[in-house]
């Protein structure tokens, strides 16, 4: 971070107005435990200069990946607030309903993935962050195999939540289906929005532009209580660690209960 980064603790924002999304890896994709604000922010300004905002806080934009688990998150309608308090459903539906529900007025979100040519080969930069003045990927690598065509309409919208590459894109097999998708190209950048015509993923957005229905999702890496970040390990460091202590009749019902803690349905 720059020098002119503000150091805001957990203590000075309002935690209920914020979804706690668990870590994940997704092979060799990974993230922190993050906090994600239920609403948008920062309209009418274009992808750079959002970025520039919310790095001044010591905040971020949510990648592709790291969105489509905030989505999958919200859609059983079980979510747990800054707090630690579950959020009532109706709220989690709002929020959806907010994002891709098809209706007036148009509503869009950034995203935090700039596509780039390297020698001919396409990349994908996220995790962006403000270092000595210049915005920086914190992840780049090449763009694995996912959708490389546009479909006006579409794509079908939970098979891409349920089958995303680790980078969060939709895979090349993807069914057809009523969200519109416009594919990475380079010098782009990626956005999801809708409004009374549909819904669509795109993926070749000019990050200079902005417009009024255009916002962010904040986000923030959670941290303790004394302002220390954290993150909870997974369910399986969590059984492989009980695994070397554990005889195999004590660990299955150790099993069960994590899974149950962890708010996982038995297989």
């Amino acid at each position: 971070m720059g020098t002119q980064t503000q150091s805001i603790t957990q203590r000075e924002i309002d935690l209920k107005n914020y979804i706690i999304l668990e870590g994940k890896s997704h092979g060799s994709y990974s993230y922190p435990d993050l906090l994600v604000a239920m609403d948008k922010r920062h309209h009418d300004t274009s992808w750079y200069a959002t970025h520039t905002a919310l790095h001044a806080k010591d905040e971020f934009m949510l990648p592709p990946r790291e969105w489509v688990d905030f989505i999958k998150l919200l859609k059983p309608g079980k979510a747990y607030d800054g707090n630690g308090k579950r959020v009532d459903t109706a709220r989690l539906t709002n929020i959806l309903n907010e994002i891709w529900e098809i209706r007036s007025p148009w509503r869009v979100e950034h995203l935090d993935a700039y596509f780039e040519d390297k020698n001919g080969v396409l990349y994908i930069n996220s995790k962006h962050r403000t270092v000595n003045g210049e915005l920086k990927p914190q992840y780049t690598a090449p763009l694995e195999e996912c959708l490389m065509e546009g479909r006006v309409p579409g794509i079908d919208l939970d098979y891409w939540l349920n089958n995303a590459t680790k980078q969060g894109m939709p895979p090349s097999n993807i069914p057809e289906g009523e969200l519109y998708y416009m594919h990475p190209r380079a010098t782009y950048v990626a956005r999801f929005g809708a409004g009374s015509g549909g819904a669509s993923l795109d993926c070749n957005w000019v990050p200079v532009v902005s417009g009024p229905a255009l916002g962010v999702r904040v986000v923030r890496e959670r941290e303790s209580a004394e302002g220390v970040r954290i993150s909870a390990p997974s369910l399986e460091q969590v059984l492989g660690i009980a695994k070397q202590h554990l005889e195999p009749e004590a660990l299955e019902a150790y099993r069960k209960d994590l899974k149950e803690l962890y708010g996982q349905k038995q297989k």
